[in-house]
């Protein structure tokens, strides 16, 4: 989280305070894209400020040299894998899904995961150019 002298932090006349108390309400959460942090998960463990773990896909199935290829049988297992390390913790488990999908979407809740970053910036605002590209070009 970024520290700026914004409203939030009163312009900077109550950054301190601003400070002390987003650290009360910050969570560390790890990022699992490699298969190696899959296969070394328990080091994780050995720290208690850690609060959950996300999977970043893309670059967990590059780590496996199939990248993009989620039916792929060695990433269908890593993900079995984190969300078996995942459930017998009390962590928060979670899952970066780049490209909007309700059936995904419910399958990922199903499955235990219980945050999960749905679509990027950048692909949120694409949709919506395409869309005014689209309304301008049926207009001209």
């Amino acid at each position: 989280r970024g520290t700026g002298l914004f409203r939030a932090q009163g312009h900077g006349d109550k950054l301190e305070d601003y400070i002390k108390e987003s650290y009360k309400n910050t969570k560390i959460i790890i990022q699992i894209e490699h298969i190696d942090a899959i296969e070394n998960f328990h080091t994780f463990l050995k720290y208690d400020a850690i609060n959950g773990f996300i999977i970043g896909p893309y670059d967990l199935s590059a780590s496996l040299g199939k990248p993009g290829d989620f039916e792929n049988k060695k990433f269908k297992n890593a993900i079995e894998k984190f969300e078996s390390l995942c459930s017998k913790t009390e962590k928060d488990m979670g899952y970066h899904m780049a490209f909007p999908d309700s059936k995904k979407l419910k399958g990922l809740l199903k499955s235990g995961y219980n945050f999960i970053g749905y679509s990027t910036d950048i692909l949120l605002f694409k949709t919506q150019i395409d869309v005014v590209n689209k309304d301008i070009s049926n207009c001209v």
